[in-house]
């Protein structure tokens, strides 16, 4: 029996030993694992190394504890001490960590190209290079299929063997030979290669023993042969529009010359086929058309003055190389969304693009920007394939959240916008990230409607003299427009800048634009080449670089003429696009990015290097930014949230003060808009509750203006004084050097050059009226001043501040209210709906109502009412009419009765028609004080207008 023992207990040992290598335990504490996670480790001879998630602690053998030789006593009698440790009464659960078998999932594919295609595969062969992250949207198992992708180029070899499986005859045709069929003209140079080699690089077939492999391989693929004769506004025209309830993309790598030399773009039948594409192509949701951001680099050009680049339908894609440099041929503008890869220094040991060509051959060597944008292309035809719904703004939008400005070496010139994002004149938004893009796209809900609003048109005709800048403004108001929503802009995309100019010498010329958050971005560089004296004709510049700021405000324009002519701008504007609502909505589903089966899912913006779960709270490190929470827990962000700024140092989502509603940091002076119940003070950057002297209050942006220089307050707008500094009086509505210095309570009179007293309701003011208070005598009957009166108590539609002792307006929309924010309404103003769960008033389209306040029901007024207190047609406070009047005893009639005259009647709440009585023995009268009839039956008679006794003898 005793060697029976000791065999089962060698046995066991050998099993246990032999089953577990590694030397940690995962426990589930309950509470803190330094403290409880600690403490159970040193009690069996571990040590503590770190938490996996809350709770979730691993431990690992300690060889110095005191309680070591305990541990490795239980393993040598064969106990797992993972048993053991789970006894204890702080453990939940425990688990010996087992090291398993696990292979890399690797793309394989017998195609000869396919593992030289280093911009798909380079992560997998070098971790730490990156590439486009193709596979990672291949692992999610989008590789194109469904979607159609056309070529506006100089043919398409579509029985290639490589192709002709993914050839779509219904996107392709010959706009140049008029038929049906884009086979390519071929000659000796093989000079119509392009559109060939493009297709290759979207739907080269996978598998089949020919060339590479396209990124989209299951997409299909169509060509519009029109690039090979005389390429007019038509053929553009009718190019961009064949079929476009079929074609989902469209990618084009042509444009003007790229010799630094010229100016020029779309005409008008191409500018209408990109705006029908947008509106009406794939169903409405828009076209999508994929644009090579030109080759003229090395010709000092610039894609500014490209016009299909600065269309605001167009994705403009540049290119970085192999090593992530900025390639020769790269053009700089503030128009271009993204980039991706493509051909660089051969000397430098840098690699092309690979993907078909001409006489069902291969290439090595596809180049330029024309090599970049297909790649773009049949990215969103991955994207299109998560989310078939997608329109063509939110394609921009996940080309702007998914592209990785740091995955670039040489993206060195970036610009960090009012909204946090990154973005720069060479790259855009970044490197193009497939894998990141197609999880966007698979829970993305469609962003709101776009809405535009345009400037006035500032015609300065100033002339900017040799080596000299100037800088011209524009305060933007057009963009908050309740009446008509399609031209209400909060959240900018595009900004469209129109600009005429005239110049000796075009190339001299650079542009700075600054938004109202003061974001730089240059719109125009320099063009040594261009020579030209034609100047700018109201060209439509374009920059996306301001997407997600807010546009209410400031702008300007910095005009720098670097060369030795003078340049005069003529007139300027702006038109800018974007949404009336936040544009990004919380993913529509929790499906995200896996990496393996036995592996629990990683959220795309945890550290997929670092223990991880499948919420944006459960990471232990962040891919992006860290926000921190109330709980002491962190949020991983793509993005830093309103209310918060971005600490670059930390990679930290940290807040804005207190009244900033987005900010630059955390101090009180880089507020950048502020929240609902605060004015922001633009040129200080700080948040108020009410606007300071020498500022208005612009109630519908919410901002504070400052008055022209010589006004101590304004109204209405910054021309117009209310009140004037010490030593100065008002004068209509300018403030002029008084001749003579008042007492505080006192005005000085330009009409008798004198100082007068002030209204006995004021303590000081700039007047002789009783609107005209500057300050109230708090210890008076008078008390609070609103609106520059001095008043008892706060009238409707104001509240009192505490702070300020005084009564400011409630929002628009308010008829009484707590602040001036929209959601402290406590009643509406008629028209308007009070909503009780958020305390707002939303407008109200239906019949006029009252409100029961016995039941809390609402119930329709008389038709004769407008606005009422109850049902009966004697309940009106308002008149339906704008020709009724309405009586004292609350009916609504057509013309008032005899000895009455017609007024209007103005509330803070609504307008209406009254009968007021005409003067004692008038019988009708045009006002008080203008009778045309008396009542001759009572002894009265008319002498100027006047009614008046008849004297008895």
């Amino acid at each position: 029996m005793f060697p029976s023992i000791i065999l089962t207990f060698i046995l066991c040992f050998t099993l246990f030993s032999t089953t577990i290598s590694s030397k940690s335990i995962v426990i589930e504490v309950k509470g803190d694992c330094e403290t409880v996670g600690g403490r159970i480790a040193h009690e069996h001879g571990y040590r503590y190394v770190r938490q996996i998630f809350d709770g979730f602690c691993e431990i690992e053998e300690d060889p110095l504890s005191v309680n070591h030789r305990r541990h490795r006593r239980a393993i040598q009698q064969g106990f797992n001490p993972a048993d053991i440790i789970s006894k204890d009464e702080d453990v939940e659960w425990a688990e010996y960590q087992i090291p398993k078998t696990r292979r890399k999932r690797e793309f394989l594919f017998n195609d000869p190209q396919w593992n030289s295609m280093w911009y798909l595969i380079r992560h997998s062969q070098t971790p730490h290079l990156p590439d486009l992250n193709v596979t990672g949207a291949w692992e999610m198992g989008y590789t194109g299929r469904g979607q159609v992708v056309t070529f506006l180029d100089d043919g398409l070899e579509y029985d290639h063997p490589d192709l002709q499986e993914n050839y779509d005859k219904d996107a392709s045709t010959d706009i140049n030979g008029n038929d049906d069929d884009p086979t390519p003209r071929y000659e000796v140079t093989n000079e119509n290669k392009h559109g060939t080699r493009c297709a290759g690089e979207v739907a080269a077939k996978v598998n089949n023993n020919i060339c590479g492999v396209g990124i989209a391989y299951h997409a299909r693929v169509g060509g519009i042969r029109m690039l090979d004769g005389d390429v007019t506004d038509s053929v553009e025209a009718r190019s961009l529009s064949h079929r476009p309830d079929h074609i989902g993309i469209y990618s084009a790598s042509w444009g003007p010359d790229d010799n630094g030399l010229v100016v020029d773009g779309p005409g008008r039948l191409a500018k209408k086929a990109f705006e029908n594409g947008a509106l009406h192509g794939r169903d409405g949701k828009g076209s999508i058309f994929v644009w090579a951001s030109g080759n003229g680099g090395r010709q000092s050009d610039s894609c500014a003055c490209d016009g299909y680049i600065t269309s605001i339908y167009t994705i403009a894609i540049s290119a970085t190389t192999e090593h992530g440099d900025k390639p020769w041929y790269l053009e700089e503008c503030s128009a271009t969304l993204a980039s991706a890869y493509s051909s660089g220094q051969s000397s430098n040991g840098e690699r092309d693009i690979y993907t078909t060509d001409l006489n069902h051959a291969c290439t090595a060597h596809h180049t330029g920007t024309s090599a970049a944008a297909p790649l773009a292309a049949a990215i969103y035809a991955l994207v299109l394939e998560a989310n078939p719904d997608l329109t063509w703004r939110d394609i921009m939008h996940i080309t702007v959240l998914g592209s990785r400005p740091d995955a670039i070496p040489s993206n060195n010139n970036i610009v960090r916008n009012a909204a946090g994002l990154s973005v720069s004149n060479r790259f855009g938004f970044g490197l193009m990230d497939a894998g990141l893009m197609t999880w966007y796209a698979s829970g993305w809900k469609n962003v709101p409607s776009m809405s535009t609003c345009e400037s006035v048109t500032d015609n300065p005709k100033r002339v900017i003299p040799s080596r000299s800048n100037e800088i011209f403004s524009l305060n933007l108001m057009e963009c908050k427009d309740d009446i008509d929503p399609t031209h209400e802009v909060n959240y900018i995309e595009q900004v469209q800048i129109f600009v005429t100019l005239l110049t000796d010498r075009r190339g001299e010329i650079e542009l700075f634009l600054y938004s109202p958050s003061n974001t730089r971005t240059q719109i125009l560089p320099k063009r040594e080449r261009d020579m030209s004296n034609k100047g700018f004709q109201d060209w439509p510049f374009l920059t996306v670089q301001l997407w997600g700021e807010v546009p209410h405000g400031q702008w300007k324009l910095q005009v720098v003429n670097t060369g030795g002519g003078s340049a005069t701008l003529i007139t300027w504007k702006l038109l800018v696009h974007g949404t009336r609502e936040y544009p990004i909505s919380p993913r529509s589903e929790t499906k995200q990015l896996t990496f393996g089966s036995d592996r629990p899912s990683c959220h795309i913006e945890c550290n997929p290097d670092k223990p991880c779960g499948n919420t944006d709270t459960n990471c232990t490190s962040c891919r992006h930014l860290k926000q921190p929470l109330s709980d002491g827990k962190f949020r991983c962000v793509g993005i830093c949230p309103e209310g918060t700024y971005t600490n670059e140092e930390d990679k930290l989502c940290l807040p804005c003060h207190s009244q900033c509603g987005s900010c630059r940091n955390a101090s009180e002076y880089s507020c950048i808009s502020c929240k609902t119940d605060f004015f922001l003070i633009h040129d200080t950057m700080t948040c108020v509750e009410s606007c300071p002297e020498q500022y208005y209050t612009d109630n519908h942006l919410r901002k504070c203006i400052h008055c022209k220089n010589d006004c101590a307050s304004c109204d209405t707008s910054s021309q117009i004084c209310t009140s004037c500094p010490d030593g100065y009086a008002l004068k209509d509505t300018d403030c002029i050097k008084a001749s003579k210095k008042c007492q505080s309570n006192e005005y000085f009179s330009f009409t008798e050059n004198d100082c007068r007293w002030c209204d006995s309701r004021c303590l000081t003011c700039s007047g002789s009226r009783s609107d005209q208070c500057k300050s109230c005598d708090k210890t008076s009957k008078y008390p609070y001043l609103q609106y520059r009166t001095c008043v008892s108590s706060c009238s409707t539609g104001f509240y009192f501040s505490k702070n300020l002792f005084q009564c400011l307006p409630c929002h628009e929309t308010c008829l009484n209210c707590t602040s001036s924010s929209e959601s402290s309404c406590t009643s509406c103003k008629i028209g308007y709906v009070f909503l009780s769960d958020n305390h707002r008033c939303e407008k109200h389209t239906g019949k006029p109502y009252y409100l029961d306040v016995n039941t809390g029901e609402t119930h329709t007024c008389h038709g004769s009412c407008t606005q009422c207190k109850g049902p009966k047609p004697n309940d009106c406070i308002a008149c339906n009419s704008m020709n009724e009047v309405l009586l004292d005893d609350g009916h609504c009639v057509n013309q008032c009765p005899s000895s009455f005259y017609k007024s209007q009647k103005q509330t803070m709440d609504y307008q209406t028609n009254v009968c007021l009585p005409c003067s004692i023995g008038c019988k009708k009268c045009n006002n008080i004080s203008q009778c045309y009839q008396c009542d001759e039956s009572k002894g009265y008679k008319l002498i100027n207008s006047v009614c008046v006794p008849n004297c008895k003898p």
